[in-house]
């Protein structure tokens, strides 16, 4: 088999993760929860944790059930 045959797994799980992203910003737009995952993405949580909360979010229009008070 050659290389020109394999697919990267890497690559197709960012596709998969570029999907929802599109789609979740269709429906809710480039809110908080939105913001917020995608600045955690590859410091704090990996490619799986970002794809399901896109998915909570998509299916439920919100992922947080509330946003702890910062006093900075």
């Amino acid at each position: 088999m050659s290389k020109d045959n394999i697919i990267s797994l890497d690559g197709a799980i960012r596709a998969e993760i570029r999907r929802n992203l599109a789609d979740v910003m269709g429906l809710h737009g480039f809110d908080f929860e939105v913001d917020t995952i995608l600045s955690s993405w590859e410091g704090t949580i990996d490619d799986r944790q970002v794809m399901e909360a896109l998915r909570i979010i998509k299916l439920a229009g919100f992922m947080f059930d509330e946003v702890p008070y910062r006093a900075d």
